[in-house]
């Protein structure tokens, strides 16, 4: 049986903040998991860029991130990590990026996409 549950993303926390000055409660989550294009074939030269959009109103410098992807298929084989790139797109909010070229291991077929967002250092 295939899991058909939603395969959004997670988000860890670390501890060591050096210096910053932080907020209470904390708000820390994942708006949104997307891929483009949503149709790839994996034969020829075609790539996929994998996005997440976050949000944390401790408003950390981007080197206090960790974005990692993974995609599973439709048999629930997951592939990754992949290390995504990450930008501060206005104050506490973010996005990351990875593009990703599928080789002949990847079965054709429907892909679940997730995100996983550390905080670290």
């Amino acid at each position: 049986m295939v899991d058909n549950s939603p395969y959004l993303g997670q988000i860890i926390l670390g501890e060591d903040y050096l210096g910053y000055e932080l907020v209470s409660p904390r708000n820390f989550y994942i708006s949104e998991v997307s891929v483009d294009p949503s149709l790839l074939f994996r034969t020829g030269s075609e790539t996929v860029v994998l996005k997440v959009d976050f949000y944390d109103n401790y408003d950390l410098d981007v080197s206090f991130y960790r974005v990692t992807f993974y995609v599973r298929d439709r048999l629930n084989n997951e592939y990754g990590p992949f290390q995504g790139e990450i930008y501060k797109s206005k104050a506490g909010t973010y996005y990351a990026l990875y593009t990703l070229d599928p080789t002949s291991e990847f079965v054709c077929g429907y892909y679940d996409a997730k995100a996983v967002v550390e905080v670290c250092r």
